[in-house]
């Protein structure tokens, strides 16, 4: 069901979502890409 909805599996879709926000923190912010993996589980 989740993937017929979002066109990815539950997995994808976080990872998607973490990666947009490691993006986001980048692009916006000013805190460390080290300090940014940690925070996201990278």
């Amino acid at each position: 069901m989740f993937k017929s909805y979002f066109n990815f599996s539950p997995t994808q879709y976080i990872m998607k979502m973490r990666i947009h926000e490691a993006c986001d923190l980048l692009c916006n912010g000013s805190r460390l890409i080290g300090n940014i993996a940690f925070a996201l589980d990278f």
